[in-house]
């Protein structure tokens, strides 16, 4: 039932922030600074390293397959993506995305069927990519043990992704 909580609750729009600034848990904020990965995910197109691949791959229809016929039929979308830290001139924040699917394993599935008929592109972010991040603040570091300290002080999760 969260996700009816958040279509019927009547938010302001998202408060532009520095990662220093956040004081507060389950505030709207956005936020912008360059990607630091905590682990990679490989473009299955050019092996590039990213940490979100948004997949889009367009299938042959029926009667080029069969007849030579050149049409399009419908496309096939995936994303694939794991938690990154953004890092701005005052500190990092751990942003948490939604993991979707096996992008890897979905092209290799739709490549096998459709061979060189299958058009397929991948929009990735990469390690030190600029972005933009629209999110909610999960989690604030309280400054837990000396020995101890993490890369990032909010955690924030992601609402959409926006290169700049």
């Amino acid at each position: 039932m969260r996700w009816l909580d958040r279509l019927l609750a009547r938010r302001s729009g998202y408060e532009s922030s520095r990662i220093c600034a956040i004081e507060a848990v389950d505030q709207d904020v956005e936020l912008e600074g360059q990607i630091e990965p905590l682990s990679l995910l490989w473009d299955p197109l050019s092996g590039e390293p990213a940490v979100v691949l948004d997949y889009v791959a367009r299938t042959p229809g029926i009667t080029q397959r069969y007849f030579g016929i050149h049409e399009r039929s419908g496309g096939i979308a995936a994303r694939q993506a794991v938690d990154f830290v953004l890092r701005d001139t005052t500190g990092g924040a751990l942003i948490e995305v939604e993991r979707g699917g096996d992008v890897g394993e979905l092209h290799r599935r739709l490549r096998d069927a459709f061979g060189i008929g299958l058009q397929a592109t991948i929009e990735r972010l990469g390690p030190g990519d600029r972005v933009r991040i629209r999110g909610r603040v999960r989690a604030l570091d309280e400054g837990s043990s000396p020995h101890r300290r993490e890369p990032w002080t909010v955690v924030v999760i992601a609402h959409e992704l926006e290169v700049i």
